[in-house]
């Protein structure tokens, strides 16, 4: 590989930071914190020791559930896949790591098998969906890298933290604070990180920089602005050229422009904002799709519990 093309593909220090904030929020930090609050689980939820082999039996649950619905979304809905698919991710992360901080727990084991569904959820699309995400749309694959760089750096500090609680032991403050404590500083990193990138396009290769729409001289800031024309004329977006550079240019354009989930708003009612005004843009095959998920999920939920040996009528009892 010439000496030039190495040196584009390698991506500068900022981007490595951008990234690896970003994948605190997309990868398995929530899941690896909630084992290091086991040896307080066991003495204090009625499963005692069960508990893990229950966890990890939710853990399996989830990625049969959500792995075949995101590969299927990602063939029928590209463009929402695309748009959608870290907003979610990170929705879910904090979702699951406010669940098992609010101490509903307490109340029931109901509520860790929720967290950890959801957290697990995210970690096992890792794979699946977020790292092929990056690279289809043009992101340097150097930054698969620091995206999983910084889901085991928040997993590191999450440990520390449970070092200074010694949950098993002295028990120096409760889960909750745990999970409030490792939550808040991921979503709080990852979703504003997350707009920053997406907005200015940080960590993209050289050829999709040139193929993103400049905005026009004067314009309000509301992203609709196009591309600046080519010198020379010709209706192909600027970047490369042909009917392949144009495609890249639109499709670059939908990942990229202001005023999506990406860049309009701030923090995450944003995102989830851009959550539930995917459902209104996936049009009428949606509801079937949603349907059939929902009743996966109802169908291995009920198996899940009758496994464990707790009636479907007594989840909350």
């Amino acid at each position: 590989m010439p000496a030039a093309v190495r040196a584009e593909a390698q991506a500068t220090r900022r981007e490595h930071l951008h990234w690896g904030a970003v994948g605190a929020g997309v990868t398995y930090c929530i899941y690896d914190s909630s084992w290091l609050q086991l040896p307080w689980w066991q003495t204090s939820q009625p499963e005692g020791l069960r508990l893990g082999g229950r966890i990890s039996m939710v853990a399996n649950a989830a990625l049969l559930c959500s792995v075949p619905t995101v590969l299927l979304a990602r063939q029928l809905r590209p463009a929402a896949f695309r748009r959608y698919l870290l907003p979610v991710l990170i929705c879910c992360q904090g979702a699951a790591g406010l669940v098992l901080a609010s101490g509903l727990w307490t109340l029931s084991s109901t509520f860790i098998y929720i967290g950890i569904f959801l957290a697990y959820t995210v970690g096992s699309l890792t794979s699946f969906a977020t790292v092929p995400w990056l690279l289809s749309a043009g992101f340097k694959p150097p930054l698969v890298s620091s995206l999983y760089a910084g889901g085991s750096a928040a997993s590191l500090l999450a440990s520390i933290l449970a070092m200074i609680q010694s949950p098993g032991d002295a028990q120096r403050f409760s889960p909750q604070v745990f999970f409030l404590v490792v939550t808040l500083p991921v979503v709080c990193t990852s979703v504003p990180t997350y707009r920053r990138v997406m907005r200015r396009g940080i960590g993209l290769a050289h050829d999709q920089e040139e193929a993103r729409p400049a905005a026009a001289p004067g314009n309000s800031g509301d992203g609709q602005g196009g591309p600046a024309e080519p010198e020379g004329g010709g209706a192909a977006a600027t970047g490369a050229g042909g009917g392949d550079g144009g495609g890249s240019g639109g499709e670059q354009e939908e990942l990229l422009r202001p005023g999506t989930a990406a860049g309009g708003g701030t923090g995450a009612g944003e995102s989830m904002r851009a959550v539930l005004a995917s459902a209104r843009e996936w049009g009428p095959g949606a509801m079937p799709a949603f349907l059939v998920f929902s009743t996966v999920q109802a169908c291995t939920w009920i198996v899940m519990r009758a496994i464990i040996g707790e009636t479907t009528f007594g989840w909350f009892g």
